[in-house]
């Protein structure tokens, strides 16, 4: 397997030490978790979702003009291809407008020679050319084209698969491809390229994934600062995702509640997750200590732990584009 090396500089102004500037960064992030409350719990069987509301004190931050991964492509404003004859660990990334383009870590890329996650958030700087991305491979039986370019799969892998993906090793492939074969195997799912993908086109598994959608359809606009979720089977809290917008939050929610409904098959519990316990669990993130580096192309990376759980936040100027937290713990099933 290729190696490659990334070096990204960062400049900047004369007037503000480096340190100063990644001090400040930290401190928005304690401050926007401040400005965050959790909103009335909505169940369906045993899931739970919890939406996180910016209170209407807190002015939205200035995001400049972004597109998502979706909207980029559907435009054909951005270009993803294979590194070389194909580098698993690598995806090359051109954005073609003059606008940034926010890729969530997580998201599913299908096509070339295998599909992919997406490790790490990444905003992409307008006309940014042949930027390397960081994913892993979520098809381990394929290694030849199937097209020239990779597709959004309008999809997210599972809590537990972005987990891998994100851990700290940096060599977490194997155990990405443990989390797609367990979520085959939990959903009665077996190709030959051991696709994650396939679960979904399963006939009862997309019956359930329109269940769930039409459930919570309503969500992101039962109350109009809804900006995130906190996700929750049983009583276990699974995942949390929050966004610096509504607006971006709605448009990063289907693929969020889609990569759920895996996990409900065969979770033993009934929905239990309240209000007050998910109002803690935001209080508990503004006293993580976070590390840092810079982001893959715009911004800086924050990452820390609580307890079970992985917490990464990319910070772009004085606004926390994403945050995210997911069960770090190999053993959880989710």
């Amino acid at each position: 397997m290729k190696r490659a090396v990334v070096i990204v500089v960062v400049i900047f102004g004369m007037l503000a030490p480096a340190s100063a500037v990644f001090a400040q960064s930290a401190e928005e992030i304690r401050h926007f978790i401040g400005r965050l409350e959790a909103g009335k719990p909505l169940s369906y069987r045993n899931l739970t979702v919890v939406p996180v509301l910016l209170r209407s004190d807190w002015p939205e931050p200035n995001l400049g003009s972004y597109l998502t991964l979706d909207q980029a492509l559907e435009r054909g404003l951005l270009d993803i291809r294979e590194k070389d004859e194909g580098d698993v660990p690598w995806v090359v990334v051109s954005n073609r407008s003059d606008r940034s383009i926010f890729i969530m870590g997580g998201e599913i890329l299908s096509g070339c020679k295998q599909d992919r996650i997406v490790a790490r958030d990444v905003l992409i700087a307008p006309h940014r050319k042949r930027l390397l991305v960081p994913v892993y491979c979520v098809e381990a039986g394929r290694w030849h084209h199937v097209s020239g370019a990779f597709k959004s799969e309008k999809n997210l892998g599972t809590y537990s698969m972005r987990a891998a993906a994100q851990g700290s090793t940096g060599n977490n492939q194997m155990e990405v491809w443990n989390r797609v074969a367990e979520s085959n195997r939990k959903m009665g799912v077996s190709s030959d390229t051991e696709a994650y993908q396939d679960v979904f086109r399963k006939d009862e598994v997309a019956e359930l994934v329109s269940d769930v959608e039409e459930k919570f359809k309503d969500l992101p606009r039962l109350g109009k600062q809804t900006t995130g979720v906190i996700i929750a089977l049983g009583n276990h809290i699974i995942g949390v995702d929050i966004f610096a917008s509504p607006d971006l939050f709605r448009a990063l929610w289907p693929k969020i509640i889609k990569s759920c409904v895996v996990l409900m098959s065969g979770y033993e519990g009934d929905a239990s997750l309240t209000g007050k316990r998910a109002q803690q669990f935001l209080n508990a993130l503004q006293g993580l200590s976070l590390g840092r580096q810079p982001g893959v192309d715009l911004g800086i990376d924050y990452s820390g732990e609580l307890k079970d759980f992985a917490v990464n936040a990319l910070v772009v100027g004085n606004a926390v584009f994403h945050l995210s937290a997911v069960p770090h713990d190999s053993d959880i099933d989710f």
